[in-house]
């Protein structure tokens, strides 16, 4: 098969889509991956709210380096004859000795959006790129239910339907304490955007024990600030990637963890946590620690650490930051005065279930604690028509285990959507095929 950059994407508004994916980061552009190797039939297309492809650009630290092997690309675990895998980016780049002599298995950050950036391009006459999805809801086309998603760009609003939608929207930064909303407190996924405005010499506080609050810390202290590090535990826990804990991301174990009780479930990811968000990269806390320990020598004091503490409430004046604090060891809540605050405090999915009309939702299956059951291809359980679904990977955690929003298994996980999508087309062309004959006959 020969690849090429197309053309930027031209809207059709007659077309009825087999698949309409809301959003275009590396788990849609995955699926248009799949889609185009394994049922290239299907007439697909993306919404993108950018107005160009990123992945977590203002995080994007020189140094920093993937977490997860570049094999767990957007296609090797799926197909590794894939055009789209990075080996072959890096042929494409004629980098591909120069990176094997590093002797790593994890890229660099920046390397690897310039990877998924390079996937991205193939696909741009199927992406409407600064386009919003706004709303789904489902009517009526030539005798058939679809999908009908409002959807907002520069122009105002069109409609796009669709038989099946994959919604891949992406995380949302989270704040879990009162914080009003100031040039002084911002999350830390903004990091890159933000440091400029802070002076050097500046106090900022940093809340989270995760990998990016690390990455924070060391930038800010790189960038002539000084650092409190505010902890939910002691010390930064360095991520669990042994290998047979790694194994909890095998594609074949997501077979086995969708079979089991929930309470199994959720005790696999109380227990694994630190396979994913609240790990840190152990050379990167030894590195810190050597920081911190430099300082120590040279007597300064750029770093310091709020261990077993949680941040209750923050306000500003005018030229500082006041944080109210619940420390743990002291079993009493401590005011800190900074220049800024930055919260690396994690991210929620975005839930395509707030999208939904009042009526598509009511037909969304729900557990016992009123959250929307996922069958095992991703799909929303609903009872709806068995020809069309909605798709919502990044939702299923609890149900598919702790791959949901990770690239680990998001190359076979498009696969299987990708199978699932075609099996429904099928379905609906082969029904209305006998309808036609019907009628026909009649």
């Amino acid at each position: 098969m020969t690849y090429f950059a197309p053309t930027r994407f031209a809207f059709r508004g007659d077309e009825v889509y087999d698949l309409l994916g809301v959003g275009f980061g590396p788990s849609n552009i995955s699926v248009a991956i799949a889609q185009r190797e394994m049922a290239p039939e299907l007439r697909c297309h993306y919404i993108e709210k950018s107005d160009n492809f990123g992945w977590h650009d203002s995080m994007l630290f020189d140094d920093a380096t993937m977490q997860v092997s570049f094999l767990k690309d957007l296609a090797s675990f799926r197909n590794p004859r894939s055009h789209f895998t990075f080996v072959n980016f890096l042929h494409s780049q004629t980098r591909l000795a120069d990176f094997s002599n590093l002797q790593t298995l994890f890229p660099r950050r920046v390397e690897f959006h310039q990877y998924l950036s390079w996937c991205a391009q193939y696909f741009e006459d199927e992406v409407a790129y600064g386009s919003e999805a706004v709303s789904i809801t489902q009517v009526t086309h030539n005798g058939a239910p679809v999908f009908q998603v409002t959807v907002r760009d520069a122009n105002g609003e069109r409609t796009v339907l669709a038989r099946n939608v994959v919604h891949s929207g992406g995380l949302i930064p989270t704040v879990p304490f009162p914080a009003p909303q100031s040039d002084r407190i911002f999350h830390g996924y903004h990091i890159l955007n933000r440091t400029e405005d802070i002076p050097e010499g500046s106090h900022v506080a940093v809340v989270g024990a995760g990998q990016s609050a690390a990455e924070i810390v060391q930038h800010l202290l790189r960038q002539g600030a000084r650092v409190t590090a505010v902890l939910p535990r002691f010390g930064y826990m360095p991520a669990d990637d042994s290998p047979f804990v790694n194994q909890v991301f095998d594609p074949e174990i997501t077979d086995t963890f969708y079979a089991a009780r929930q309470e199994t479930r959720d005790r696999i990811l109380q227990l694994h946590s630190t396979t994913n968000y609240s790990g840190v990269d152990l050379d990167l806390v030894k590195d810190i620690y050597a920081d911190w320990y430099q300082d120590r020598i040279q007597g300064q004091s750029r770093l310091e650490f709020l261990r077993m503490c949680r941040v209750v409430e923050a306000q500003t004046t005018d030229d500082s930051v006041e944080l109210r604090i619940a420390d743990e060891m002291a079993g009493a809540t401590v005011s800190l005065n900074t220049d800024y605050l930055v919260c690396a405090t994690g991210f929620t999915p975005s839930s395509v279930c707030d999208m939904m009309s009042d009526e598509l939702r009511a037909h969304v299956t729900q557990t016992k604690g009123g959250a929307p059951l996922f069958a095992r291809d991703y799909s929303l359980v609903t009872d709806l028509d068995s020809d069309t679904a909605i798709y919502a990977p990044h939702m299923t955690e609890r149900q598919h285990g702790l791959t949901a929003t990770l690239l680990s298994r998001m190359a076979v996980r498009s696969g299987e959507i990708v199978s699932s999508v075609r099996e429904k087309t099928a379905s609906h062309h082969r029904r209305f095929a006998r309808q036609e004959q019907i009628h026909a006959v009649g």
